[in-house]
Parts: structure tokens; C-alpha cells; sequence
């Protein structure tokens, strides 16, 4: 997820450079990953006048715990492994 934040705190930083973006008025949308992505862009940049979480994740390990026994359950996979 830092990665991802970075990726987003590099786009602003480039919009900012364009004549036609008012670098005081930048939000962020995100939904789903953006519930861990938007919080570390804006800890990192003070100057985002806001954020828009639609249904966003919470906990991305426990996530992806679940993701993967819901697929193993679909595959048939076997409990003990």
C-alpha cells in the first residue's frame, strides 16, 4: 500500500505543475484499497482538501485471509494443508 501511495502523492505533485489545477482545491475518491491508501497520502500531504472513501477496506491482511479461503473453498481444496 505504500507503494501505491507514493504513485498517488507523485500524480498530485505532477497536477500541481499544471497552470490549470488549483493546487488548494486537490481531493482524493478512492473505495475498496483507497481505505488504505487515502489515509497515508494525507498524513504525507497536509494540503489535500478532501478525501471520498466509498466502502472502503479496513484491515487488507485480514482481507486477503479471506479472499484466499473463499477461493480454496471454491477449488475444493482441502481444509488441512
Amino acid at each position: 500500500m505504500e507503494e501505491r501511495a507514493q504513485e498517488v502523492i507523485h500524480a498530485i505533485n505532477w497536477a500541481k505543475t499544471l497552470p490549470t489545477i488549483d493546487s488548494e482545491r486537490i481531493g482524493l475518491w478512492g473505495a475498496s484499497q483507497g481505505g488504505w491508501v487515502i489515509p497515508k497520502v494525507v498524513k504525507e500531504d497536509r494540503n489535500i482538501a478532501f478525501s471520498i472513501l466509498v466502502s472502503p477496506a479496513i484491515n487488507w491482511i485480514a482481507q486477503g485471509k479471506y479472499n484466499t479461503k473463499k477461493v480454496w473453498k471454491k477449488k475444493g481444496t482441502p481444509k488441512k494443508r
